[in-house]
């Protein structure tokens, strides 16, 4: 969920143009606040886009900047379709450099693999541009399914995320990253969960009671098994509509 050192150079230059028009019916308490580190475990594509493109009304309607590191192109037509159905301009939003939509090979995987600490120091940037031109904060969101080819350097992923909390919480920004239960490995999952204070759920967050915070020191050691029931109890701790 991080911009290329090339994508952001662009950014910079993008930016400006009136804030663009949400419409009011976004107007509510806010599901997503700043400092946040939040994960999502989906199981299909209309699940998946359905939060993403919930996320980032809520960032447009504050004025955030919002990143959305897609899994491919299709993904992100997807999200940009649902925002011009909810009354979005999505070209105004891009031409002001406030909606950045990017695949893997430009922000987790730049060079074909991953590096924590280029990660680190890209997002870092991000986030201080975006302040810089005026926006309220910096929105990223990642879908973690190229996790699934075991490129390389992905050994550092846990340490990453579990950096990213503390990153997030000291910024005005957040993060929500993707994890497709489908594809994924259940040992990346419960991972996931050991490293994300909270999880996103189809129509609330809720506090995570699988967040190990002490994984930033070391490399824990996963509980693929205990995945499902993971799951099933964190559905169970919705709120009930």
């Amino acid at each position: 969920m991080i911009l290329s050192n090339d994508r952001l150079g662009d950014a910079r230059g993008g930016y400006g143009g009136d804030r663009i028009t949400i419409p009011s019916r976004m107007n509510s308490p806010r599901r997503f606040c700043q400092g946040e580190h939040v994960c999502s475990v989906y199981s299909a594509a209309d699940e998946r886009d359905a939060l993403v493109t919930a996320y980032v009304l809520e960032g447009l309607e504050h004025n955030e900047q919002c990143l959305y590191g897609a899994l491919s192109e299709h993904a992100i037509e997807s999200v940009d379709h649902r925002l011009n159905h909810a009354g979005v301009d999505v070209a105004a939003a891009i031409t002001r450099a406030q909606w950045i939509r990017l695949t893997p090979h430009q922000t987790h995987l730049v060079g074909g693999r991953f590096d924590a600490e280029r990660m680190l120091r890209m997002l870092n940037d991000a986030i201080e541009a975006a302040l810089t031109a005026g926006f309220t904060g910096f929105r990223a969101c990642g879908d973690m399914s190229w996790l699934a080819d075991e490129p390389p350097g992905c050994e550092q992923l846990v340490a990453y995320e579990a950096f990213l909390n503390n990153m997030f919480e000291r910024q005005r920004a957040l993060g929500l990253c993707l994890y497709d239960r489908q594809v994924l490995p259940s040992a990346v999952i419960d991972h996931a969960l050991a490293t994300h204070p909270s999880v996103a759920l189809a129509s609330s967050n809720v506090g995570n009671p699988y967040y190990r915070p002490e994984v930033a020191s070391g490399s824990p050691t996963a509980h693929p098994h205990h995945v499902d029931r993971k799951l099933r109890e964190l559905q169970q701790r919705q709120p009930s509509s």
